[in-house]
């Protein structure tokens, strides 16, 4: 610790400084500066020597630095409580050891397991202190470097100082602070070296740690092997074991003590995540609250809603069941004894939750699955190889198949619960466990005690895990039902127009989820499940080599899997800016598919960039690659690249956007999309045309709705001659003006166009909204024939006449006898 009269002695220097900086400023103007190269892992800094007109100023600078460095290094008392606990736990944990593997009890697998997850426990222990002295390292090396750093500059001023002969009183307010600085420095290398000894022990601890848990894992797989040995009596010979039905009381209290002090342990260890699951607990209790409250005037309609509108009369059953359900990820590592107590929380909140969502049987199986667990904690508090342990194993079993059969129960609550399609896999893996009770039976009466337990607990477990997850889906599916169909988030369009996928989808992942957790539990429970993953790893690993080329197959999947995620993320984020934002959101036409385009863009480039990371790719080796790709693109890809441009050219310059209808050549119709290469243009008789940007860019376009959407029809109407002019244009400006979807502005217009070889020729000019156009015009067309009709005006045939030369004799005797008999019927039919 420095001295404490640091600040009182720097002050009167200072003071003293000050008088004579005054009287000699104008003698050190010309001084000299000194400079030294400071290298700090590979950092490369240029200190400079303090001139002495500014030694005042910087000598009250580094008195505030020490008075915050003396600050700082004060002895953390987190890290001596650290200090204090860990020479302890050292002891401690061997005398552990030794209780596990010096016991003359043999362990069985939930022993081992529990004691994993024990040592496991002290390693993230070691993990908070190692944290602690990494941080307490950090500051000590970060202060001592800038100690260094001001001791090095102090020193230069001082050599500078003594070549310009200043007052005395300055020599010594620089050697007392370089004093200091050289003082706190031996102080921090002190602090440091003893704390990189305690860093060495834990160290050496958690090497410890590491080597007792492999230990305790390679215990299990051979115990797990050792299970085909015969370990124990025939039932038939237990009437002479000396064990025949002796309660041993001293093992039940060893055992209820052991899992009381499991409990404190527990607790001890996850104070913090304790705190947030009761956190987690309010969270949901007002979750359910609300959702109740807010959804209490649906209406049921029909049995699909029925059962989730049951859920919210249970609201608190709700929050309490899926708060235990989270155990499996606020406490990664925990006991057994854990385990077994949230078990029995969800099976006694199942049996009141459950019946009114889903078939009434299921009560019976949850009757049944809590007297089994009940059974199955008296088990595990009997001594292993004890008559009474394996007469209750007994009893498991029989239980174990009283609730097989009432879930393969016809009309049960599995056939009335799983989907037709998932039906048969279902019933085949309940009677596949149904066939597995045979094998603990048949153990348990030839004397293989090890299996019987082993073969035993995966089944009773299994049945614990599958109602525990199947009740949560339900609950989960039925919470997102009501969720889905509230008047709040129906609010939102994307759910509004989507609610039925995403309820789908939602119901898939589910399902998924829970599938992938419940296959986790199994393999937990047959100690396969590290195995397994190891045997994954390894599998991912598989290379092959092409000359200097090296393909990895989980580089590949990674690949892969991020091309996927990336697609879905792309497609999700544009109906979520289209559907949701800009929907919401007032912005100049073209500008919203700009932005997503953009949007979409930048995903993809980023999802590009990131899979060529996960498949094992440097990105600084693509400078070396940009020259064969300008060569490539010279050559093949120059129209790729130039439709990629265009694209981009239209999504900024706007000349054509989506929606818009347009001729192309001899295409026309309405722009569906415009993507990264081409462009969509569905036409009016449906087809669909996909056209390259450049065109687009490059080529003649008619836009029929660039600026607007209106659009210019002409009618040309065609009447007698001696009809008046002046009342046809009027009708037709009437039959123009009375229809609702021709523009006022600009005003329908009518024009006599002229005189035709058999009409007077008369057009309307009208403007309609493109959409309706060809439905304008016709309804328009329609009131002008009605007007005309109505007026007595006619719209003629087209006429043309015929003027003869000459004629050859034959036939002009035909035309006159063709008149003649047309004059005699005439004649004739007027007189009858």
């Amino acid at each position: 610790m420095m001295p404490g009269y640091l600040n009182i002695r720097s002050v009167k220097i200072i003071i003293v400084l000050e008088l004579l900086l005054v009287f000699s400023i104008g003698g050190f103007a010309q001084q000299e500066i000194s400079t030294k190269t400071f290298i700090n892992e590979g950092d490369t800094t240029v200190l400079e020597s303090i001139r002495l007109s500014e030694v005042n100023s910087s000598l009250e600078g580094t008195i505030q630095l020490l008075n915050q460095t003396l600050g700082d290094i004060e002895p953390d008392e987190e890290l001596q409580h650290t200090d204090s606990i860990y020479q302890l736990a050292a002891e401690n944990l061997t005398a552990e050891k030794k209780k596990i593997f010096d016991s003359d009890m043999k362990p069985n697998t939930r022993v081992l397991e529990d004691a994993i997850q024990q040592w496991k426990n002290y390693k993230s222990k070691l993990g908070e202190w190692q944290g602690i002295i990494s941080k307490r390292t950090t500051l000590l090396n970060e202060t001592r470097l800038l100690i260094e750093k001001r001791a090095i500059i102090w020193s230069l001023t001082l050599k500078d100082a003594k070549k310009q002969k200043p007052p005395k009183e300055i020599l010594l307010s620089i050697r007392e602070i370089l004093a200091q600085l050289n003082h706190l420095r031996n102080q921090l290398d002190s602090e440091l070296i003893s704390i990189y000894k305690k860093q060495s022990q834990i160290t050496e601890i958690s090497l410890f740690i590491d080597s007792t848990i492999n230990e305790l894992k390679d215990a299990r797989t051979k115990l797990t092997k050792s299970y085909l040995n015969k370990d124990g009596v025939a039932i038939w010979n237990i009437l002479k074991s000396s064990f025949l039905f002796t309660a041993n009381i001293d093992s039940y209290k060893q055992s209820l003590s052991i899992s009381g002090k499991t409990f404190y342990v527990f607790y001890d260890a996850n104070r913090n995540q304790v705190y947030l699951h009761f956190i987690l607990l309010l969270v949901f209790l007002a979750f359910f609250y609300f959702l109740k409250k807010n959804n209490s005037g649906l209406e049921p309609d029909g049995q699909k809603l029925q059962r989730p509108l049951n859920v919210l009369d249970n609201n608190i059953l709700n929050a309490v069941y899926l708060t235990s359900f989270s155990v499996i990820w606020l406490y990664p590592i925990r006991q057994s004894i854990v385990d077994d107590t949230f078990q029995l929380i969800s099976l006694v909140l199942s049996l009141f939750l459950l019946p009114k969502i889903i078939h009434h049987d299921y009560r019976k199986v949850i009757y049944y699955a809590i007297g089994l667990h009940l059974l199955n904690q008296l088990q595990l508090l009997s001594p292993p190889y004890a008559p009474i342990t394996r007469l209750i194993i007994f009893g498991e079993l029989a239980l174990s198949v009283i609730i097989l059969r009432a879930i393969l129960k016809k009309e049960g609550p599995l056939y009335s619960s799983v989907p037709t399609k998932w039906l048969g896999l279902a019933i085949g893996t309940v009677k596949l466990f149904y066939i597995a009770v045979l094998i603990p039976l048949f153990a348990n009466i030839l004397g293989y005690i090890g299996l019987t337990a082993f073969v035993n607990n995966i089944i009773i477990n299994t049945i614990f895990n599958s109602i525990a997850i199947f009740s949560a889906l339900l609950i989960l599916n039925a919470t997102f039902n009501i969720l889905l169909k509230s008047k709040h988030l129906l609010k939102s369009n994307v759910i509004a127009l989507h609610r039925e996928t995403i309820e789908k989808y939602i119901l898939i992942l589910l399902k998924a989820f829970g599938l992938l957790l419940w296959v986790q539990f199994v393999l937990n429970l047959m100690s396969s499940y590290d195995i397994l993953m190891k045997w994954f790893g390894g599998f991912f690993m598989l290379s092959w080599e092409f000359g200097d080329i090296k393909i990895e197959l989980g580089a590949v999947l990674s690949f892969l899997l991020v091309i996927l995620i990336t697609t879905l993320i792309s497609k999700f984020i544009k109906i979520i800016l289209e559907e949701e934002v800009f929907s919401r959101i007032s912005l100049p036409r073209g500008i919203p598919g700009a932005i997503s385009m953009v949007v979409r863009y930048f995903i993809v480039a980023w999802g590009i960039v990131v899979s060529i990371m996960a498949l094992g790719v440097d990105i600084s080796q693509f400078s070396l690659m940009a020259g064969a790709l300008g060569v490539g693109i010279g050559f093949g890809l120059q129209n790729v690249v130039f439709n990629f441009i265009a694209g981009l050219i239209l999504a900024f310059e706007r000349p054509i956007q989506v929606g818009d209808t347009v001729e192309v050549n001899t295409v026309i119709g309405r722009v569906k999309s415009i993507g990264v290469r081409s462009s969509t243009i569905r036409t009016f008789e449906g087809s669909e045309v996909i056209v390259p940007n450049g065109n687009l860019i490059s080529n003649d376009v008619i836009n029929w709705t660039l600026t607007d959407r209106r659009k210019r029809r002409d009618i040309h109407v065609g009447v007698e001659y001696g009809s008046d002019p002046h009342k046809v244009m009027e009708i037709l400006k009437t039959a123009a003006n009375g229809n609702i979807n021709v523009l006022q502005n600009p005003e329908p217009w009518v024009l006599f166009d002229g005189f035709g070889d058999s009409s007077l020729n008369f057009r309307v000019r009208i403007w309609t909204a493109m959409e309706v156009g060809l439905t304008t015009k016709s309804e328009v067309t329609i009131a002008i024939y009605d007007g005309l009709n109505r007026a007595g005006i006619n719209i003629p045939f087209p006429q043309t006449d015929l003027h003869l030369k000459s004629v050859e004799t034959e036939v002009e005797n035909i035309i006159l006898q063709k008149r003649v008999r047309n004059t005699v019927d005439k004649r004739k039919s007027e007189t009858e």
